[in-house]
């Protein structure tokens, strides 16, 4: 598995690290570690810049590179393999741009909490990244914030029955790891009701239809997830506000992660899936893995 580990030197990103580390075997990865630096080297430039705006901007990209440099410390011993990058700009602009050229499995960032100025943050970059890389995402984010605590002892997976929920729900059937942890399956299924009337259609018979065919997925994905877990439980019910609804159920489950679905390239999937993961990703009070269409996927329907 290819890993974009994206790094500030904040204790978020401690976490994230952590969190990664806790994820996946060693034997799966391969590393790459950026960071952004918002000061580009002015020395080509060709003018005559005081020695302050100089000093600063070689500041910062020294600091940007002990940062890469302190992480792969951290963390060679546990990677296959670990690369350091310094990259230059807008942080959510030089990750995407990196992700395009490197084409990771999956982009790591740690969650900057709920202030407003972490809001931001989020909406400015994790958002940005969940909408438009071609590679899944993990925001790590730790439960009730507690930093000390980096097991995803408790997993929730929401299944909406496209096909990224179902490689999502695959590729961590698959996932050796030392810890097994429990596992809750949830669907939740549109109240067909109120956008049914007045069109001659059963909205009752149409939420019917959708449970029988949650309930018989939840079966075949319980028999894939239950050699590696501690348990799994299944869970499909109506409900008015899919992502509400599953950070509603993460907070009863007391997850630690979150797993869904992203959006696919169509507009009405964008609105839809895109709508979900990204409401789940502002307003979940845990880690969000978020599977995103990778680069293969464009190269194989080429």
């Amino acid at each position: 598995m290819k890993v974009l580990f994206a790094t500030d030197g904040s204790r978020y990103a401690e976490y994230a690290e952590q969190l990664m580390m806790g994820l996946f075997p060693s034997s799966l990865v391969d590393l790459s570690i950026v960071s952004v630096c918002p000061a580009s080297d002015l020395r080509p430039i060709d003018f005559d810049f005081p020695p302050d705006v100089l000093q600063s901007v070689s500041e910062c990209r020294d600091h940007t590179k002990d940062l890469v440099a302190n992480a792969a410390n951290r963390m060679n011993t546990w990677a296959k393999s670990a690369g350091t990058k310094v990259l230059e700009g807008h942080t959510a602009q030089e990750i995407l741009k990196e992700i395009d050229e490197t084409h990771p499995d999956v982009c790591v960032i740690g969650s900057h909490g709920r202030s407003a100025v972490d809001r931001f943050f989020l909406g400015s970059v994790s958002d940005k990244i969940s909408k438009h890389a071609h590679a899944s995402m993990l925001l790590a984010r730790p439960h009730n914030e507690d930093y000390q605590s980096t097991q995803c002892h408790r997993i929730l997976i929401a299944d909406d029955g496209s096909r990224l929920a179902s490689r999502a729900i695959i590729r961590f059937a698959e996932r050796p790891s030392n810890t097994k942890s429990e596992i809750q399956l949830v669907s939740i299924v549109p109240d067909f009701r109120a956008s049914a009337f007045g069109r001659g259609v059963d909205g009752q018979e149409l939420i019917d239809e959708a449970i029988a065919v949650h309930k018989e997925r939840h079966k075949e994905f319980t028999e894939l997830l239950a050699p590696n877990a501690a348990s799994v439980t299944s869970v499909v019910e109506v409900g008015h506000n899919v992502a509400n609804d599953i950070v509603h159920r993460a907070d009863e489950f007391n997850a630690d992660l979150i797993i869904l679905g992203g959006n696919e390239k169509s507009t009405l999937n964008r609105m839809l899936l895109g709508s979900v993961s990204t409401s789940v990703l502002h307003h979940a009070h845990c880690s969000v893995w978020i599977e995103r269409p990778h680069h293969s996927d464009a190269t194989e329907q080429a």
